[in-house]
């Protein structure tokens, strides 16, 4: 399966060289699967789902006949998981994810998060997980505005810099609010928060 990730870039390719739009279609496909294939394999209905907008969007292509569109797509899958990922532990029954990844940087055990961490951290955390969804559902709308827009145009590749750089400099603006107003002994510098952020075991979200 690890396969498919790294075909995705040159099937991609290959689809807008040679307009081949059917080619890039197997690619999104290929590489929703990749990614998804734990919860698709259970059955997940919001499994199932997001392959359907990726079958919806990589059958557009095929009509329009428009490859070009292609490589727009890549972002908005992109923010459209991330928006999935941070909005599914929002939801009755779940922890947020902002707060199992401060509850992990603390030490605080997953079933132990509700007792142990402070409420107002609790509430700080779950406030977070809420701005990061709508955030990334706005830059897939964006995203796929653009694309109806332009879509031969720079502007979508330029606006996505753009949007990149935002995130990065939200994540810094947010680790400065927070290692103030709610400190972690455990980090000494921002190095030490993005350390915690990407060793968080983001496969346990699949099991939800």
């Amino acid at each position: 399966m690890p396969v498919l990730l790294l075909a995705y870039p040159l099937l991609i390719f290959a689809a807008v060289r040679w307009q081949l739009p059917w080619l890039g279609m197997l690619a999104l496909l290929g590489f929703g699967a990749q990614v998804l294939w734990p919860v698709l394999r259970q059955g997940k209905p919001w499994a199932w789902l997001m392959m359907a907008v990726l079958a919806a969007a990589g059958g557009w292509s095929v009509l329009t006949g428009d490859g070009r569109a292609l490589l727009q797509l890549v972002p908005v899958m992109i923010f459209l998981l991330l928006a999935v990922f941070f909005g599914r532990t929002l939801l009755g029954g779940s922890v947020p994810l902002v707060t199992r990844i401060a509850a992990a940087a603390r030490d605080i055990p997953h079933e132990r998060i509700l007792q142990d961490m402070q409420p107002a951290l609790l509430r700080y955390t779950r406030r977070v997980t809420q701005f990061w969804m709508c955030l990334f559902l706005i830059f897939a709308a964006e995203d796929l505005f653009l694309m109806w827009l332009a879509p031969p145009l720079p502007w979508p590749y330029i606006i996505n810099a753009v949007n990149f750089s935002i995130v990065f400099s939200l994540l810094v603006g947010e680790y400065l609010y927070h290692s103030r107003r709610y400190p972690n002994p455990k980090h000494n510098n921002f190095l030490d928060f993005a350390r915690d952020v990407a060793q968080f075991d983001y496969h346990s979200l699949l099991d939800d």
